[in-house]
């Protein structure tokens, strides 16, 4: 969301009145990362309308501007060519719909910062290139625990599990009541000091102020340093106790773990297995695809799950290569056709779990992780010493629940 306002206070290069803006979002791009790193270069940016670049300065900063316009045509929803069937004159709906866009890359103390406008911009960034926490733990060090508002958090103890809390007026993580199995995802909270500055976000960060002072160009260079800043910070593990602080797989560990995922998927075994969109979507506005095509149908699927693998890949040829190239896309019922723009990699969907060394790792939104010693040693003992199974009661013994089809229990 873009508003700019004018402020009355300086003019610009042209002497007009300058202009200032409400709120921003921004995705932090990896150490060593350029202007030409973080774009996708397999979302076909060249290809798009009115496609332009500018160059320029703020505050002795390096900035680039890319934008680009989306031309879509939307028909007869769903619901109105079931009407029609009725009708002896059918309705014909058709509208014309042309967008912008924009991608405004800055580079601050050696980092690319990149803000998206627009519907279809940030599907233009190469997520692989981004910091994929950079949103949750830059607000949680610059918010701190006392003024949030809304929190998201997962847990995957035994299904994967979203929740989403939001209170009436800020408050401190106490109220929200989580628990020790949940994994803290997203929140957004008032910055320290100043209430009239909300921060927000997971992978990106949102930063929203309200009143007269909205960002000028060079707070909003000031801010970029600050945010950057932040970013390095750990004020968050103390004030979060529910953020996992879990630590990334070496690069040899990750291709031993990669190579069990793919093990595990060319034998069919799905146990340790989840396929879920690693964010929140309502179910009644979404369904699911594993393709885009225009020219032939897309199987469509009302929600996701492992056993869909063997239907929409050859499992016998996978490996984490193809897996990266695949997408899931979102549809939408009422717009009856699938969103280009929410798309997720197929990899990144996937969740597994894997020991190696002693050690025990979780797949994630595309990366491996190491659960801290400590907190994977409580879970165990817990389960061996605490966690109490119940004898299986006569009338529901003997049940085959097997499904041979699916390789797991039904």
């Amino acid at each position: 969301m873009l508003r700019l306002v004018g402020r009355g206070q300086g003019c610009n290069r042209d002497g007009e009145e300058a202009a200032d803006i409400a709120q921003i979002s921004f995705y932090l791009a990896k150490e060593d990362a350029t202007f030409d790193s973080v774009i996708d270069p397999e979302a076909g940016l060249g290809a798009r309308q009115a496609l332009v670049f500018h160059e320029f300065e703020v505050e002795g900063v390096a900035c680039r501007f890319i934008y680009f316009e989306t031309l879509t045509t939307k028909t007869n929803p769903p619901w109105l060519d079931f009407v029609n069937e009725q009708l002896e004159a059918n309705i014909a709906f058709r509208s014309p719909s042309r967008a912008a866009n924009g991608l405004l890359l800055v580079r601050v103390d050696g980092r690319v910062l990149a803000a998206a406008f627009g519907r279809s911009a940030s599907s233009h960034l190469e997520r692989r290139a981004l910091e994929l926490d950079f949103g949750i733990k830059t607000a949680m060090n610059m918010c701190g625990n006392e003024e949030i508002r809304q929190t998201k958090s997962q847990s995957t103890a035994i299904t994967t599990t979203h929740i989403d809390r939001q209170v009436s007026k800020p408050s401190d993580t106490f109220v929200f009541g989580l628990s020790e199995a949940e994994d803290l995802s997203y929140i957004s909270a008032h910055l320290k000091g100043d209430k009239r500055v909300t921060l927000q976000g997971r992978d990106s960060l949102t930063y929203k102020v309200i009143g007269k002072e909205k960002l000028s160009w060079p707070r909003l260079v000031k801010e970029c340093r600050t945010f950057v800043a932040m970013y390095g910070a750990k004020d968050y593990v103390d004030l979060f106790p529910n953020y996992r602080n879990l630590q990334p797989a070496t690069d040899e560990q990750r291709d031993i773990l990669n190579a069990a995922l793919i093990e595990a998927l060319k034998a069919g075994d799905f146990t340790k297995l989840t396929l879920t969109i690693p964010e929140f979507l309502a179910d009644d506005e979404f369904s699911f695809a594993y393709s885009n095509r225009s020219q032939r149908s897309n199987d469509v699927y009302a929600y996701l799950d492992v056993g869909q693998l063997q239907l929409e890949l050859k499992l016998d040829e996978i490996t984490v290569e193809r897996l990266q190239a695949r997408w899931i896309y979102a549809y939408s019922p009422e717009a009856d056709r699938i969103l280009e723009h929410r798309r997720w990699r197929l990899f990144n969907c996937l969740g597994h779990e894997q020991a190696l060394d002693g050690r025990y790792f979780i797949l994630s939104d595309g990366r491996w992780l190491q659960f801290d010693d400590d907190f994977y040693r409580d879970i165990v003992t817990f389960t061996a010493k605490r966690l109490r199974v119940e004898p299986c009661e006569d009338l529901f013994k003997g049940i085959d629940i097997s499904d041979d089809t699916t390789k797991k229990k039904s």
